[in-house]
């Protein structure tokens, strides 16, 4: 839906024609939709509202597999070093 918002001009055109019902329909949606106050921006913050709980647990997903490849990197590190010192 966001990617059908009208430019401004449109959005001019829609709001000063005349007779509504002479619209299609999809002309009468988004003259509904732009009487709206901030209908693309409060859409853009659902979407936000919906998606962030999904984003926060892949990011945190991503950052404990890092931390476990990290772990594990210094683990074979630090085993290597002791073999080392005890050789």
């Amino acid at each position: 839906m966001l990617k059908m918002a009208p430019t401004t001009e449109e959005e001019l055109k829609i709001r000063l024609y005349g007779e509504p019902s002479k619209l299609g329909p999809a002309e009468q949606f988004i003259r509904n939709i732009v009487e709206v106050p901030f209908a693309y921006e409060r859409i853009e913050a659902l979407l936000f509202m919906v998606c962030l709980q999904e984003e926060a647990t892949s990011t945190f997903e991503s950052f404990s597999t890092i931390e476990v490849r990290v772990h594990i990197t210094f683990l074979v590190l630090l085993l290597i070093f002791f073999h080392i010192i005890y050789i």
